[in-house]
C-alpha cells in the first residue's frame, strides 16, 4: 500500500500495517474492510448517521449530484489526484450539503447535555439546582427563522452562499460552532 517510498496516513493503511506485524499470516483485504466497518458503525456512530443522511438526500435531490462531482473532480486535480486534508477543506459545496442535510435531518432535538455543578440563580430570580441535567434546544434553533433563512426549505448551498457573501467564510465551515449552530456544541466545550 505505499505509494512513491511514503507511508500512507489512512485507517486502512493502518490497519494493514498492523495486521502484517501483528498476524501470523497477516490479516486479507475481507478482514481489513470488516475492521473498518467495526470501527465506522461502532466507534463513529455520529459520522455514519451524517454520511447515511447525505446520502439519502443526494439520492432523493439529483440537482446537486453533478455540481458536487464536478467541484470534487476539479479540486482532486488540483490537488496532484490525492484526498489530502487540504483538498477536502477547499471543497466548499461539498461541505455545505453535508452541514445542511445535518441541519435538515436533525436528529436530536436537545443536545450537548451538561449537569450543573452548584445551584445558580439568574438575574430574574430563575433558580437552576445543583445536578440539574440541561440541553441546548437543537432543533428549535436549526428550524428557527430567527436563525435559519426558509428554514424548512432544504438548500444543499446553502451555507457555501452565506460564506461567499460574507468576510469571514470560515464561520459557515460545517465543523464551525456558534451559539446559533449547536450540532457539536460550542464554545470550549463543543465536541
Amino acid at each position: 500500500m505505499e505509494k512513491e517510498g511514503r507511508q500512507p496516513e489512512d485507517l486502512t493503511d493502518w490497519f494493514w500495517r498492523w495486521s502484517q506485524r501483528n498476524s501470523n499470516n497477516g490479516l486479507n483485504e475481507l478482514d481489513i474492510a470488516q475492521l473498518l466497518a467495526a470501527n465506522t458503525f461502532g466507534a463513529s456512530f455520529n459520522t455514519t448517521v451524517v454520511l447515511m443522511q447525505c446520502l439519502c438526500e443526494l439520492a432523493t435531490r439529483p440537482e446537486y449530484v453533478n455540481l458536487i462531482r464536478q467541484e470534487v473532480i476539479s479540486t482532486i486535480k488540483i490537488h496532484k489526484n490525492t484526498w489530502t486534508k487540504e483538498a477536502v477543506e477547499s471543497m466548499k459545496k461539498l461541505d455545505s450539503f453535508i452541514k445542511e442535510s445535518h441541519r435538515y435531518n436533525c436528529f436530536d432535538l436537545a443536545g450537548t447535555p451538561r449537569v450543573v455543578k452548584k445551584d445558580f440563580q439568574f438575574k430574574n430570580g430563575l433558580r437552576i439546582p445543583k445536578g440539574t441535567v440541561l440541553f441546548t434546544p437543537n432543533a428549535a434553533m436549526l428550524f428557527d427563522e430567527k436563525y435559519v433563512k426558509s428554514p424548512f426549505e432544504f438548500n444543499g448551498f446553502r451555507f457555501y452562499e452565506l460564506a461567499e457573501g460574507s468576510e469571514t467564510p470560515e464561520l459557515f465551515k460545517y465543523t464551525s460552532t456558534n451559539p446559533h449552530y449547536l450540532q457539536f456544541g460550542d464554545g470550549k466545550h463543543a465536541w
